[in-house]
C-alpha cells in the first residue's frame, strides 16, 4: 500500500510541476521539438533500412511523418523506403511530396530522376535531372549529368549520353567514372582517338585499372596497333589474371601470332597480382546516401553492360609491375613505388623533357604511383 501511495505521490508531483510555468532556462517536455524529433526518427529509420530491418524502418519513418508531415526529408526517406520494397506507385507519391515540401531540393530531384530512369521513363527522368542541375546551389552537378548520361545510354541514345558525359567532365574534369564510361562509348562508336584521349586522362587521374587496360586493348585493336594490343594483353594477364576479359584479350592475341614475330615473351609474375578490396559500407544511411544511392547505376544491370562495371571506378588502387615486365614495355611505363622521372628517363634512355612533353606533365613532380607514362612519342 505504501508503495502505491508513493507512486501516486510522485505522479501528482510531476503533474504539478508540469502545470507550473517553465523556467525559460530549462528546456523540458513542454518544449518538445517535433521537427527535431522527426529528423531523429528519419535517421533511425534509415539505419534500420540499411541493416535490413524493414519493419523497424517503416515504424520510425511513420513516426517521423506523424511528427512533421510536411518534412521534405521524411517524405524523401519514405519514398526511398517504398523504392527499396518495390512499391513503385507509393514511392512516386512520396517523391513528389518530398519535392514539394523541400522546395525543389536538387538532391531530391536527382534521386527522383534516377528512380524514373529505373522505371524506363527516360524523358521524365531527363526532365528532373535537368531541373536539379539548373539549381545554382547544387554542388553535385557532375554526378547528376553522369546519371543522365547513363540513363540515355540505356535507352540507346549514345550521342546524348556522350554529350552528358562531356557536361559532367566540364564540371569535374578528373571524374574517373565519367572518363571511363565515355571511353567505352567512344570505343563502341569507333571513335578510337577520342577513346584513347579520355583513357589517358582517366589513367592520369585514377591510375591503371583492369577496365582501362581492357578498353585500351580494344582501342589498340580498333586502330590495328598490334604491338600495343599485345602489351595491354600481357598487362592484363600479369595484373588481373582472373578478370574475365583477360582471357578474351589473350584469345584475340593468339590470332595475331601467325602474323607477327614476337622475339621475347613476357611471363606473368604471380607476385604482382593485386587484389582490389571492397570499400566498407557505412553502418547507417544518411540523406546524402539516398540522394546518391542510384548514382553509380540508375539503370537496371541487365540493360547496360557499361553500368555493370561501375562498382570500382573510383579510388582504384595503383599496382606494382615487375621489373621484367616494365623493362620490356617500350611504349609506356607505369610508375612504381620509389620511382621518379629521372630514374624512368635512364631506364628507357629518353630525355626528361620528352617525357614531360609526351605526357603533358607540368613538372617532374606531377607523377604518382600508378601513373601511365608514354616512354616513346605517342602515335
Amino acid at each position: 500500500m505504501l508503495k502505491k501511495i508513493c507512486v501516486v505521490a510522485v505522479v501528482l508531483i510531476l503533474s504539478a510541476c508540469g502545470s507550473q510555468p517553465a523556467d525559460k532556462r530549462f528546456k523540458g517536455a513542454g518544449d518538445f521539438d517535433k521537427v527535431e524529433a522527426a529528423k531523429t526518427r528519419v535517421s533511425l529509420g534509415l539505419t534500420y533500412l540499411k541493416n535490413g530491418s524493414f519493419s523497424q524502418a517503416k515504424f520510425n519513418l511513420d513516426r517521423a511523418l506523424e511528427f512533421d508531415p510536411l518534412s521534405g526529408q521524411a517524405n524523401f526517406a519514405m519514398a526511398f523506403y517504398y523504392q527499396q520494397v518495390d512499391e513503385v506507385t507509393r514511392a512516386q507519391e512520396y517523391y513528389k511530396q518530398a519535392i514539394d515540401y523541400s522546395n525543389n531540393d536538387p538532391d531530391v530531384l536527382n534521386s527522383y530522376g534516377a528512380f524514373l530512369c529505373k522505371q524506363g521513363d527516360y524523358e521524365q527522368a531527363k526532365r528532373y535531372f535537368l531541373r536539379a542541375v539548373d539549381d545554382k546551389r547544387y554542388v553535385s552537378t557532375a554526378q547528376t549529368y553522369e546519371n543522365l548520361a547513363i540513363c540515355a545510354q540505356t535507352q540507346g541514345k549514345i550521342e546524348e549520353a556522350i554529350a552528358y558525359f562531356d557536361s559532367a567532365l566540364n564540371h569535374q574534369p578528373t571524374r574517373a567514372s565519367s572518363l571511363l564510361f565515355v571511353s567505352q562509348l567512344y570505343m563502341q562508336t569507333s571513335q578510337f582517338d577520342a577513346a584513347k584521349r579520355s583513357l589517358f586522362k582517366y589513367e592520369r587521374s585514377a591510375g591503371v585499372s583492369k577496365e582501362s587496360l581492357w578498353l585500351s586493348f580494344q582501342v589498340a585493336q580498333g586502330q590495328n596497333d598490334v604491338r600495343a594490343a599485345v602489351e595491354y594483353s600481357e598487362l592484363l594477364r600479369t595484373l588481373y589474371p582472373s578478370y574475365p576479359n583477360t582471357a578474351k584479350a589473350l584469345e584475340h592475341i593468339g590470332k595475331f601470332q601467325a602474323n607477327m614475330a614476337i622475339t621475347q615473351k613476357i611471363r606473368p609474375d604471380n607476385n604482382a597480382r593485386s587484389q582490389v578490396g571492397d570499400i566498407p559500407a557505412s553502418s547507417t544511411i544518411t540523406m546524402d546516401d539516398i540522394a546518391t544511392s542510384n548514382a553509380a547505376n540508375p539503370a537496371s544491370q541487365n540493360e547496360s553492360n557499361l553500368a555493370s562495371e561501375s562498382t570500382q571506378m573510383t579510388q582504384i588502387p595503383a599496382v606494382d609491375i615487375p621489373d621484367a615486365v616494365a623493362t620490356q614495355l617500350r611504349q609506356f611505363h607505369i610508375v612504381q613505388a620509389k620511382e621518379n622521372l629521372y630514374r624512368i628517363s635512364l631506364k628507357y634512355n629518353v630525355k626528361i623533357r620528352k617525357l614531360l612533353e609526351w605526357n603533358n606533365l607540368e613538372d617532374a613532380s606531377s607523377i604518382r604511383i600508378g601513373t601511365k607514362l608514354w616512354v616513346k612519342e605517342p602515335i
